[in-house]
């Protein structure tokens, strides 16, 4: 907070920040706050993790100076999704293209760009956040960008591709409601 709100406005500047409590072995700094009584087991422990992260974007906002706030653009996003038991017992990242492992959430905050709220439920990829940066810029996507601007209204279903390589090279393929998965390993 303090490196933004020192920045000034004539100077771009890219800063991320990332949470590891929601990664293995999710263990919050926060212990009072929890969402089921303590067990030991690992979906107590990531439940109980959850609320970490939102109460760290929610201190980083309120020690922002508004128009700092205002005239910065915010992409909440997470590196990985994580499965608890919905398939076969599957517990890691890396084992199937589930839903689970592969769902993850995206906000983009930017209240001066973007306006009021909205939804947009097309699938989307992570390979879609430097054209739509782009578009909310309104600066020009050069011909190689290979994601679409999730701003822009599009007539076609867009088509997510997923690769797991760490367990029989798992392929998938994602487009509104179906999806297709392949495992090249076994045929």
């Amino acid at each position: 907070a303090d490196r933004l709100n020192q920045t000034q406005t004539e100077s771009p500047l890219f800063l991320t920040a990332f949470t590891v409590t929601s990664h293995h072995p999710w263990k919050s700094p926060l212990p009072d706050v929890q969402f089921l009584p303590e067990d030991g087991s690992d979906y107590t422990n990531y439940r109980n993790a959850l609320p970490y992260p939102d109460f760290s974007l929610g201190r980083l906002f309120d020690q922002l100076d508004p128009a700092v706030r205002d005239r910065t653009i915010f992409i909440i996003t997470a590196d990985t999704a994580q499965p608890m038991r919905e398939h076969d017992n599957n517990l890691a990242l890396f084992k199937y293209l589930y839903d689970e492992n592969v769902h993850i959430p995206l906000l983009i905050y930017s209240p001066a760009l973007l306006g009021p709220a909205r939804r947009i439920s097309q699938v989307a990829s992570h390979v879609d956040l430097p054209t739509t940066v782009l578009d909310l810029l309104r600066l020009p996507a050069r011909h190689h960008a290979t994601g679409r601007s999730l701003l822009a209204v599009h007539d076609a279903p867009n088509s997510v591709f997923f690769y797991s390589p760490f367990s029989g090279d798992w392929l998938g393929i994602r487009e509104q409601k179906w999806k297709y998965f392949h495992n090249s390993a076994t045929g």
